[in-house]
This record gives C-alpha cells, sequence and structure tokens, in this order.
C-alpha cells in the first residue's frame, strides 16, 4: 500500500514490496534545493515542515519498491516527518 499526501489527506494507493526510506533534510536541500522549497514549507537549512503535522524535521521518509522511487516521492511532496510516518502504519 502506497500513502502520499494530497491537499493534507492521507490517501492509500494498493501497491506490493512497498518499503520504508528516511532521508535527511540537510542533504536534500543541498543536493534539490528548489525542488524541496516548492514542495515543502523550508524552515533553515537543516529543516523543513512535514505536510501533514506542519512540525519542523530533520528527516523525511516514504514508502517505494526502491530508493530512486523514494527520493522522487519525497522530492515531489510526498514525504512525511518519522511521527506521522509511525502513525500512519499504524493505522493500517
Amino acid at each position: 500500500m502506497l500513502l502520499c499526501i494530497i491537499d493534507g489527506d492521507i490517501m492509500e494507493k494498493k501497491e506490493k514490496n512497498l518499503k520504508p526510506f528516511t532521508f535527511n533534510v540537510t542533504e536534500l536541500l543541498k543536493k534539490y534545493k528548489k525542488r524541496m522549497e516548492k514542495n515543502y514549507d523550508v524552515s533553515n537549512s537543516e529543516e523543513v515542515k512535514c505536510p501533514s503535522c506542519n512540525w519542523e524535521t530533520t528527516t523525511l521518509t516514504t514508502q517505494a519498491k526502491n530508493e530512486k522511487e523514494a527520493l522522487e516521492r519525497v522530492l515531489n511532496g510526498e514525504g512525511l516527518c518519522d511521527e506521522c510516518f509511525v502513525e500512519m502504519i499504524s493505522d493500517m
């Protein structure tokens, strides 16, 4: 199952063989600053706001089949802070 955020709501898409991937925000901002600023509220050079809870976070987590797909999802605004990701998984 893939979970994505659409207009602040977590939506489910059924997909198989998904694994969690976590990315460091500082590294993402260094390499992909424009895309990150487009899809996240960037607080500073180390944190962005989670699109679900709006708390500042230093990591973003998503589900994907592989790391390349996970990176694309995070860069497209589908990353969550660790707390929101765990809450989402526990609600399944």
